[in-house]
């Protein structure tokens, strides 16, 4: 299990790549959601996955929290796959 400090280092480390893609709060209203569930996770003791709608950039956020030492967490973007 990840202890919290390695949580949150991944965590930033996906921040930071959305950030460098230009991809912010202010640009798409749904980070917000991936901000709040990627604290929940560095507060837990669960792994969380999932998909969040980006409209505002025709895009869709799938991502991987993992509490496994052997994976890393992660968030792709893949382009207009909503359901």
């Amino acid at each position: 299990m990840k202890s919290t400090s390695e949580k949150v280092k991944e965590v930033f480390e996906i921040y930071s790549n959305l950030k460098s893609l230009g991809i912010s709060e202010d640009v798409c209203e749904s980070i917000k959601t991936f901000k709040k569930i990627a604290n929940d996770f560095i507060k837990s003791d669960t792994s969380i996955s999932g998909k969040i709608k980006l409209f505002e950039i025709n895009r869709v956020l799938v991502y991987l929290l993992s509490q496994q030492d052997n994976i890393k967490s992660y968030a792709v973007l893949k382009y207009n796959e909503f359901d």
